[in-house]
């Protein structure tokens, strides 16, 4: 690095750039000082933190500060200006975490996440968690504000969850934080969140007005583009952001682009830098607490066609925790990848420490637990459809959560957790089946027999004598409930129990089952029937949730 950094920026301007993540005069706000030759980096950073000279007050003293050096790697002779986008192909990204210290070379891209790297050895250091994810605030017609911690990995929602306009009265919603969340204990050992950023930054493609409503008004002004296509009318345009593409645009390489080209506009992870203050949705108050927000629950989250519901509740904390630690994203070839507590995007140390900084939070809390629960907005049918429709309508699942974490009832205990009723899923107004709404809260021992496997080999993935015992247990657990659920009948009663073991050995059945006599019982076995061509569904317009069947 040394070498390459010898004379990197000869006649070019050295920016020495103060910044803090976190809000300003916090106790949990955290000093950075940037050391750069690229405008491009140093606007973007102002945009993502707080930033300027005025922040040296507050580093008198020892307190130790986060370093950052980048460099473009492209010296200039004197009188030359150089490429529009310097760049080095010698690049180079370093972090020290014992040091506190970032070095970039040859490239000025992304920069703010190589800082939220460094903080999180900063995190391992001094106790807390710097984690991927995103807080929000949900208010029902109660007036009761929640605060909400969300961890999905890149790709599963987050962000158009954290800035969702809600779809249904009386309740709405407030970003308190996108992409990066800090969780940090109070001094009544309670778990608060704060919002370590004052910009969002995100992936353009898919962004359109119809589903991503405030993140558009968000970055209606004082936004910087990157990689983009330009219009003739000086205005951007990526790929999802119309149902038609303008005849004429310049390409994000800055070549003529027509849709007859074959090439795409923008580049897919083309993306936006804006103000946090421009969000119509910023929950102001509480992004900007100094002593952060009380956490009422933890969302976590994946991408799955099939096995995981729409949303369920852990049966208890360390379950919660081994919901996290089971993260996992399935790609287009039908492959999943794991990545526990969306490490991948947050932990630039040992995984086992960063998986066990998470199973040991509960012996540092107080009596205010988070409820804990698990997100799968990506459920398909059979044919591949996506059930859920998502984005503005996740204010749904909010309710569900939030009316949990208040004592409600709507739920059914399964295995893997709580699944919502079929009344407890406020779906009113949405075109979607009683059908598919089944099929979304629906667990299937066999599909989860399955999926503790992969488990399994994800866990043996990691260095045993560091892995954490919790998580190992808890595995252990679910597959001692998935057991008792296929063979356990709910009863103690001898003379039952002995007359429907006779019957079974007499009869010989594929399989016994005790019928609960839940709504979503009810549904499963008509639907099964609809499917097998003993009931006909009737109208839902004329006659709703009914049946013909023919003798």
């Amino acid at each position: 690095l040394a070498a390459l950094l010898k004379d990197c920026m000869q006649g070019r301007n050295l920016y020495v750039l103060p910044f803090v993540l976190g809000p300003v005069g916090s106790s949990h706000a955290r000093l950075g000082v940037a050391l750069s030759d690229c405008p491009y980096v140093v606007v973007n950073m102002m945009t993502m933190f707080h930033a300027g000279t005025h922040l040296l007050e507050g580093m008198k003293g020892s307190r130790a500060f986060l370093r950052i050096l980048n460099s473009v790697g492209v010296p200039l002779q004197s009188g030359t200006t150089g490429p529009a986008w310097p760049y080095n192909p010698a690049r180079r990204t370093a972090i020290f975490p014992e040091e506190d210290y970032a070095i970039r070379f040859g490239s000025g891209y992304n920069m703010h996440n190589l800082v939220s790297l460094c903080v999180s050895s900063l995190a391992r250091k001094e106790g807390w968690i710097a984690a991927e994810g995103v807080t929000l605030s949900v208010t029902g017609p109660n007036k009761i504000k929640e605060y909400i911690c969300a961890f999905l990995p890149p790709g599963c929602g987050k962000t158009s969850l954290a800035t969702l306009v809600s779809s249904i009265p009386g309740w709405t919603t407030g970003c308190v934080s996108d992409e990066r969340t800090w969780l940090v204990l109070a001094a009544d050992g309670t778990l608060r969140a704060v919002a370590p950023r004052a910009g969002m930054c995100d992936v353009c493609r898919g962004t359109t007005y119809a589903k991503h409503r405030s993140t558009m008004d968000t970055i209606a002004s004082n936004t910087i583009f990157t990689n983009v296509a330009l219009t003739a009318e000086g205005d951007v345009w990526w790929e999802g952001l119309t149902s038609f593409a303008p005849a004429d645009l310049t390409d994000w390489r800055g070549q003529s682009w027509s849709p007859k080209c074959g090439r795409v506009a923008a580049h897919p992870r083309a993306t936006y830098t804006a103000p946090a203050r421009q969000c119509p949705v910023l929950d102001l108050a509480a992004w900007s607490n100094k002593d952060g927000v009380p956490i009422s629950a933890f969302v976590f989250g994946g991408k799955r066609r099939k096995t995981v519901p729409l949303i369920r509740e852990a049966i208890s904390w360390s379950h919660g925790m081994y919901m996290g630690g089971t993260i996992s994203v399935e790609h287009e070839d039908g492959s999943v990848a794991g990545d526990p507590f969306v490490m991948s995007a947050a932990c630039v140390y040992s995984p086992e420490e960063y998986l066990q900084n998470w199973t040991t939070l509960m012996t540092h809390l107080g009596w205010a637990i988070p409820k804990v629960f698990y997100l799968n907005l990506f459920r398909t049918d059979h044919q591949g459809r996506v059930l859920w429709p998502g984005f503005a309508e996740n204010v749904r699942i909010l309710k569900w959560i939030s009316h949990r974490i208040h004592g409600g009832q709507e739920a059914t205990r399964t295995p893997m957790g709580y699944v919502p009723t079929l009344p407890g899923l406020d779906v009113g107004g949405l075109d979607i089946s009683r059908t598919d709404v089944l099929e979304l809260i629906r667990v299937d021992c066999k599909e989860w027999k399955e999926e503790c496997e992969r488990v399994k080999d994800l866990f043996h993935s990691y260095d045993q004598t560091k892995f954490p015992k919790e998580l190992k247990k808890e595995l252990q657990l679910l597959e001692t409930r998935m057991s008792a659920a296929e063979t356990q009948a709910p009863t103690s009663n001898q003379k039952l129990l002995s007359w429907v073991a006779q019957m079974t050995k007499l009869c010989t059945p594929a399989e016994v089952h005790w019928c609960s006599g839940t709504d979503e019982e009810y549904a499963e076995l008509c639907e099964m029937m609809v499917k097998g061509g003993t009931f006909l569904r009737l109208n839902e317009t004329k006659r709703p949730n009914s049946f013909l069947a023919r003798s």
